[in-house]
């Protein structure tokens, strides 16, 4: 039986991994991201802190009702 694990566990491990490549690129290809690379970088951290922030809201909410 496999065991799944909540998103809220894995997103850092995410955010790991965007600086882990852009280090690891720089480290063996010496070429850092460009703007539009860290437009998206910035976008995916962007929405999975405004993800958070929305579910602890909504629990929060829940817990009042």
């Amino acid at each position: 039986m496999a065991y799944a694990l909540p998103a809220s566990t894995l997103a850092p491990f995410l955010y790991a991994q965007l600086l882990w490549a852009s280090l690891l690129g720089w480290l063996f290809y010496d070429q850092w991201p460009d703007a539009l690379s860290i437009a998206g970088m910035l976008t995916i951290v962007a929405s999975g802190i405004a993800v958070a922030i929305a579910e602890r809201t909504g629990r929060i909410a829940q817990d009042r009702a």
